[in-house]
């Protein structure tokens, strides 16, 4: 009886110890005024904003008639090899600071905020010399799909489970495959996928999905600097690593807008008269 007692007074400390580590893992999460990871991803994003713009002017001066909207627009000549270029460039930066996240991601993570600038404003100048009020549009549904999720995370209403994390990189990685694949069949083959090129209800159905996707993916960057801010910090969490999930933060954002814009374009070419 004695030999009992002690035993469950010797275990209750050790219990109540992993029922207070247990609350305090399920209260944390990302205070996006105050995490170092999110003030680097900001920064990120002024200095891919600032290219944006600087490189949206430079390819305005670059006008070419087009039968299709018979008005001037920018010279896709220019634009499409730019961008192809950039964003191949910017996904090198990525991989090769995500196979070194110690010592490369500082730099990669800077020239990676250049390179996705120049596809930014490539995209935004051609999207809003055609249709002017397409960017704000963007702007607004980007804030706010944006704001719900990251608002949604921050009050605990979206925690996302193990799970629910490998639906959502499965369904990235089969995004970023698909992409790879009609890219490729047009470069070749000049065969275009009505879900990716078409203005159809279809075509603006699927990148409204994918928006939503890049959504919860900037959802699971959060989460990933929760853990590693709040729980390794104490152990290895060097500036480097701060700098790599400021990138991939930076990097679900953009593509998030980039999905907008390309809807609002659908959209647009689908309802004007």
């Amino acid at each position: 009886m004695d030999h009992q007692y002690v035993s469950v007074v010797a275990i209750e400390p050790a219990l109540s110890k992993i029922e207070q580590t247990d609350t305090v893992i399920e209260s944390f999460s990302v205070d996006l005024s105050t995490s170092v990871c999110v003030k680097h991803a900001l920064r990120l994003l002024s200095i891919s904003l600032v290219v944006a713009l600087l490189s949206g002017v430079f390819f305005s001066f670059f006008q070419v008639y087009s039968s299709d909207f018979e008005e001037d627009i920018p010279n896709p000549f220019i634009i499409e090899p730019t961008l192809l270029i950039m964003g191949l460039t910017g996904i090198i930066l990525y991989v090769l600071a995500l196979y070194n996240q110690r010592t490369l991601s500082t730099l990669c993570a800077h020239g990676f905020a250049v390179c996705q600038g120049i596809v930014l404003g490539g995209l935004s100048c051609y999207t809003w010399s055609i249709f002017p009020n397409i960017m704000f549009q963007s702007i607004g549904l980007t804030t706010l799909g944006l704001g719900i999720t990251w608002t949604g995370y921050q009050n605990g209403w979206l925690k996302p489970n193990p799970f629910f994390r490998s639906i959502i990189r499965f369904l990235v990685g089969a995004i970023c495959l698909w992409y790879m694949y009609t890219f490729i069949a047009y470069i070749f083959w000049e065969i275009e996928f009505e879900l990716i090129y078409g203005n159809t209800w279809t075509g603006i159905a699927f990148s409204a999905t994918i928006a939503i996707i890049a959504c919860l993916e900037t959802l699971l960057c959060l989460q990933d600097i929760d853990e590693y801010e709040r729980h390794l910090q104490s152990t290895n969490f060097s500036e480097e690593m701060q700098w790599f999930f400021a990138m991939e933060l930076m990097a679900g954002i953009i593509w998030v807008y980039i999905e907008v814009v390309i809807m609002c374009f659908k959209w647009q070419m689908k309802t004007d008269v």
